[in-house]
């Protein structure tokens, strides 16, 4: 596992180091986008400063939309549990979800893009709920006719 993420962070580092030699915009660049409205208007002289304030807001109306309707952040909270029943699939799983954090991060305004952006943080619930739930299923009194269990006897 350990080797993967080794040539992951490789290979992340190697993009940056190419994208540098080749003289492709850079974070710097798509920040003065963000900010500027595409470049209609003057670039901003302390871009990260003000894209930093733009994240607390963002995260801090994420937070307080989330404690009104906590529907999502409760199937985030099951779905990481059901996750990290499986170590090694379940890392990966939160990993990929986190994705769709670091995606509207990149875009910390609210009002344009919503759950759009945010939407790949799903596959958390989607996939670590029925992990959480298959104890249940495979354990209680759930007949699975697809794997066999089934008492044909109590069928009438």
């Amino acid at each position: 596992m350990w080797a993967v993420a080794g040539v992951g962070l490789a290979a992340a580092a190697g993009t940056l180091v190419l994208a540098r030699l080749l003289h492709y915009p850079s974070m710097s660049e798509s920040v003065q986008d963000l900010l500027t409205g595409h470049f209609s208007r003057p670039d901003r002289e302390r871009p990260w400063r003000e894209f930093v304030q733009l994240q607390g807001n963002f995260w801090l109306e994420w937070g307080r939309r989330q404690l009104w309707q906590p529907l999502f952040a409760a199937a985030l909270a099951a779905g990481a549990w059901g996750a990290l029943r499986r170590p090694a699939f379940g890392g990966f799983l939160i990993a990929a979800a986190f994705t769709g954090f670091l995606t509207q991060a990149g875009h910390p305004d609210i009002n344009i893009w919503g759950e759009r952006l945010i939407v790949l943080a799903w596959l958390l619930p989607v996939v670590g709920l029925p992990l959480l739930l298959e104890p249940v299923v495979r354990g209680g009194r759930v007949a699975l006719p697809a794997q066999g269990h089934v008492d044909y006897h109590s069928i009438r």
